[in-house]
Order: C-alpha cells, then structure tokens, then sequence
C-alpha cells in the first residue's frame, strides 16, 4: 500500500508542477492559487497519513526512520529581485512635464525590470516546489519551512504583476 501511495503521490505531484508552470507562464494568478491549494491538499493527505504509520511504528517498537538532510531552504526576498528605475530618486527636475519625459525614458527599463522581478519569483517558486516534491514530504518540518517559502514566492510574483499592471495603465 505505501509503494501505491508514493507513486500515487509521486503522479499528483507531477501534475501539480506542470499545471504550476503553466500558470506562471500564462501569468495566471487565479490558476497558481489553485495550484498551491492543491498542494496544500496533497501535504495535508500525506500527513495524515503519515500520523499513523508513525504511531504504529511507535506501538510495535520500531525505530524512527533515520532524519534527512535536504540542505538548506531557498530564499528569496524582495530586496533580491532587480529594482525598478524611477524619476523620483533624480531630483533634477523643477517640473512635472520634465519629469514625466524623464520617465518616459525609463519606460523601457522599468519594464525590463517588472518582467525580471516577475520571472525570478515565477522560477523561484517552480524551484521550491519542484525540490518539496523530491522530498516526498518525508520531513514534516523541512516540508513547512518549504511550503513558508512558495506561499512568500507566490506573494512576489503577484505583487510582481500587480506592479507592472499599475504600470501599464499609467
């Protein structure tokens, strides 16, 4: 039964990540929430399954599996994506029309930067996702640590696109 549950597992996990991917891709926020639900879903099916199995093991006095060392959580903060340019920081200008050339100057560049900022956090989150599923869920606490980091890079990408949403309607 627990080789069907890993494979199992392992399929709906596959899954996840393509239709993951494909969400980031076509920038869809409603579809990645989706995704990371499902998730979740399947992280709290593992562990429920996982609660008895360990107490079973306790009751018959078999030992613990030995821990795991899946090395250290990736991060990423906001302070590591690329800053976006911006007039306001110059202070060479006395007035708006000035500065509003000025920031049509950098148009360009401000895009660059959104579309940067938004494909880290999109590559980011695919990363953390894709090294939780190698780990099965097999540690409960290296499985949380990893779920904090997807739910923040998820937060990125999304603040990502609403920056450069508020952008283009400007």
């Amino acid at each position: 039964m627990l080789s069907s549950f890993a494979t199992g597992l392992d399929v709906a996990v596959l899954h996840i990540t393509f239709r993951l991917r494909a969400a980031l891709a076509a920038e869809d926020m409603n579809a990645v929430s989706a995704e990371m639900s499902a998730l979740d879903e399947l992280m709290a099916e593992v562990r429920r399954f996982d609660e008895p199995r360990r107490l079973m093991n306790r009751v018959l006095g078999r030992p613990e599996s030995e821990t795991h060392s899946y090395g250290p959580v990736p991060r990423l903060t906001a302070a590591d994506l690329p800053e976006p340019p911006s007039s306001y920081g110059d202070g060479e200008y006395d007035d708006h029309l000035a500065m509003a050339d000025r920031e049509a100057e950098l148009a360009p560049q401000l895009a660059a930067a959104h579309a940067e900022r938004i494909a880290r956090a999109g590559r980011h989150l695919e990363d953390v996702v894709r090294r939780l599923a190698q780990t099965g869920f097999a540690d409960a606490q290296y499985t949380r640590a990893m779920a904090r980091e997807a739910e923040k890079a998820v937060g990125l990408w999304k603040v990502g696109l609403l920056q450069r949403m508020v952008r283009d309607r400007l």
